[in-house]
């Protein structure tokens, strides 16, 4: 009874471990590849990704988590939909949440200043850049 008891026990040590590095290798902060990066879009941004291309996914994750997009649109109308989803609302003193620590592709800083600037507060704030004269969006989203 004793050995059933004491291989259970370390059964669940192993589970618990095993489960313990399988999160630590999930939440590590990095870019992720394109096919992750359309993913991570249509999980993050709740929206098809077809509609958009070159599309560039940065995580930073740690007890809060943050996710940057960054891709290309066809025509401004196509981030409509992200706009309504997301009760977005214009502010064109809207400033990137994350400024430190992120990819060099993900520049919301080099939009020009009177550029379509969409954000959401609360307790996942979001924030939508637009650079209409190069078909690229910026995209952020923080989980507190």
């Amino acid at each position: 009874m004793r050995y059933i008891i004491s291989t259970s026990f370390g059964l669940a040590a192993i589970a618990i471990l095993a489960s313990g590095g399988l999160f630590f290798l999930l939440s590590r902060p990095g870019e992720s590849s394109p096919q992750e990066a359309q993913n991570w879009f249509e999980t993050i941004v709740h929206e098809d990704a077809s509609a958009f291309n070159d599309i560039q996914h940065y995580t930073d994750q740690g007890i809060d988590f943050s996710h940057h997009f960054r891709f290309r649109f066809n025509a401004i109308d196509d981030l409509t939909v992200l706009i309504k989803k997301h009760d977005l609302t214009r502010n064109p003193n809207a400033e990137p949440i994350q400024t430190f620590g992120l990819p060099p592709w993900y520049t919301p800083s080099e939009v020009p200043e009177d550029a379509p600037k969409f954000e959401r507060h609360g307790s996942e704030p979001i924030l939508l850049f637009i650079d209409p004269a190069k078909n690229v969006a910026y995209f952020e989203f923080l989980h507190l």
